[in-house]
């Protein structure tokens, strides 16, 4: 039995929620046998399998996560939503093609996490960017970065603490990839003004984090705390384990602390 049905703006996807005579409860699109379960969400989107699915529905449906679609001859063999985006952009044999988007049709790519001309455009111009840029050698991905903490403040700055590195792609002596230039980094919020946060977790490793200047979102315009503006920022922090979601500000600075967590920090 369907007891939930989601159609993309586009029409292209159709996301279900169905319940078998068994028991079981299957998540996942009628235009592929890719599907999961709600107790395979609990821990990173909820305690319970209940609000665990209502997070992963909520998530896809606001349009934070990222669909694979594979494609045969045009037709769609499968589509699914990724875990890690980045490392399964190559995730489709020869004669296939894969599309890669948010719900509302959004193109996704991995350069959103790798630092495209765009994301080195907002380093520049926000407020120490371009000191952290030079510091990791590139606009960095914050790929399977831990989230230290968020300081949310009413009447004034709000915080962001992340611990970050850059990848050397390289295997240490360990086999382990070889990390480098590790750094505490601190995203300042001045005029918080929307929140979108999931899954908060005692460990936080998200996926990335995408810095922009923040889109329209018509469906958030009555959450706003403010008018928006057009030189408003947003940061994603792209799930991985634990938090993750959409924060949006007035301005944002950032500064860093070359090194790793420490005390109560690691």
């Amino acid at each position: 039995m369907i007891v939930e049905r989601h159609v993309s703006p586009d029409g292209v996807l159709t996301f279900v929620v169905e319940r078998l005579e068994d028991g079981q409860t299957l998540l996942g699109f009628e235009q592929s046998q890719w599907h999961t379960h709600p107790d395979l969400l609990v821990g990173q989107y909820g305690d319970t399998e209940s609000t665990a699915t209502s997070a992963y529905i909520d998530r896809l449906l606001r349009g934070t996560a990222v669909i694979g679609i594979r494609r045969r001859e045009g037709a769609i063999t499968e589509a699914w939503i990724m875990d890690d985006p980045a490392f399964e952009a190559d995730a489709f044999a020869e004669g296939e093609t894969l599309e890669m988007r948010h719900w509302d049709g959004r193109p996704w790519s991995p350069t959103q996490t790798g630092g495209d001309a765009r994301e080195w455009d907002i380093y520049a111009e926000v407020s120490g960017g371009p000191e952290l840029v030079r510091h990791f050698g590139q606009v960095p991905s914050f790929h399977d970065a831990g989230v230290l903490s968020l300081h949310l403040n009413r009447n004034g700055p709000s915080a962001l603490r992340l611990h970050g590195w850059s990848n050397t792609g390289r295997l240490g002596a360990d086999r382990a990839l070889a990390l480098d230039r590790h750094a505490i980094v601190t995203f300042t919020l001045e005029g918080l003004m929307d929140l979108q946060i999931d899954g908060f977790s005692i460990q936080n490793v998200i996926g990335g984090l995408i810095l922009r200047r923040a889109p329209d979102r018509l469906e958030r315009q009555g959450c706003l705390a403010f008018d928006p503006q057009p030189q408003d920022i947003e940061i994603e922090l792209v799930p991985c384990y634990g938090l993750n979601g959409l924060i949006r500000a007035r301005s944002v600075a950032i500064t860093f602390e070359p090194g790793e967590p420490g005390g109560c920090d690691a």
